[in-house]
């Protein structure tokens, strides 16, 4: 069967092209990327600069003046230093501003804390909000559970969904206020989102599936009988399994040392071989067990059954947050 999908040379080619592509198009790029020479490990300082500043890491601290836009990304993202133009900012855990920045801002978070001056609008999504002493000449829109504004001045109009609502935004708004109080349910909106996509996910694959079962069966090939448990079974699996633990540190270790060729060409052949296992894997498992247990069962029957046994097995643990979507 794997003679004829003739895998071997399709992941040779789809390696070829994505270390080619990856190596002529991100290194242009990857230089923007990280203009800081001071990195501490997980921990990076940014200096003064007159161009765009794009940085990703652990914790990242932007304390000195900056004459163009700022994009960060990490996990703590602490800001002091004077933005000359925009602020795009997003964050695992907690973003602190504390400055004056010239452009829009837009910040994601699960906790933010916002003083200062800003000439534009803010746009302000977290879990818990902050916002003290700070003027804002643009629209302050923020959506997030427990908000809390005080001691500002809102020049323009003001845009807040929340859970719990401290500080009167009224006073403090010279515009047109808009308050919507909602009840997050973070949980629920995360199973949604997951179900869906893992129903989009699982239509593809049966597509897929379907156009190689009819593929296969025209040339005979839809049955394997050296598919089976046995030393051969066993090498194969712990060749791929030690193929696929080497990759992560691998993968670690390009992202530390910025080659981002290797690190894109990582990630592409795990999403190219995830991919194809999910079309190939209840063939495959079908004629494992067909042939291990001397099943009598029509090949063209187990198929199915396999690909329905390994869709409860998968969902049985998510039936809860399934619930919940539905």
């Amino acid at each position: 069967m794997f003679k004829i999908l003739n895998l071997k040379n399709f992941f040779l080619a789809t390696f070829a092209f994505i270390l080619v592509f990856s190596s002529v198009s991100i290194p242009s790029s990857a230089a923007k990327f990280y203009p800081v020479d001071n990195q501490d490990g997980d921990n990076i300082q940014i200096p003064s600069s007159n161009e765009n500043v794009y940085a990703a890491g652990n914790k990242i601290t932007v304390s000195e003046q900056m004459q163009k836009d700022v994009v960060v990304a990490g996990s703590k993202i602490t800001i002091t230093g004077t933005i000359s133009r925009s602020l795009m900012a997003a964050a695992s855990e907690e973003i602190n501003v504390s400055s004056n920045v010239g452009g829009a801002v837009r910040i994601a978070a699960n906790k933010v804390t916002l003083t200062g001056i800003f000439n534009e609008e803010v746009i302000i999504t977290a879990s818990e909000v902050e916002i003290r002493d700070a003027k804002i000449s643009g629209d302050l829109i923020v959506s997030g559970g427990k908000v809390t504004i005080q001691n500002s001045q809102i020049f323009a109009e003001s845009k807040v969904s929340y859970r719990e609502l401290n500080g009167d935004l009224d006073a403090q708004t010279r515009g047109k206020v808009e308050k919507t109080k909602q009840d997050f349910d973070f949980a629920k909106a995360f199973a949604g989102f997951g179900f869906w996509v893992g129903l989009a996910q699982q239509i593809s694959s049966l597509l897929f599936l379907a156009l190689i079962c009819f593929w296969l069966y025209k040339r005979n090939a839809l049955s394997s009988s050296e598919i089976m448990f046995n030393q051969k079974f066993g090498i194969d699996f712990l060749i791929g399994l030690g193929v696929f633990v080497l990759m992560i540190p691998f993968l670690a270790l390009s992202f530390i040392f910025q080659f981002y060729f290797l690190a894109i060409t990582i990630v592409g052949l795990i999403l190219l071989t995830y991919a194809l296992t999910e079309c190939v894997k209840p063939i495959y498992l079908a004629n494992l067990l067909k042939n291990s247990l001397k099943i009598e069962l029509d090949i063209k029957l187990l198929i199915p059954l396999v690909y329905i046994g390994t869709l409860i097995l998968l969902y049985i643990p998510f039936l809860n947050y399934l619930e919940k979507a539905l």
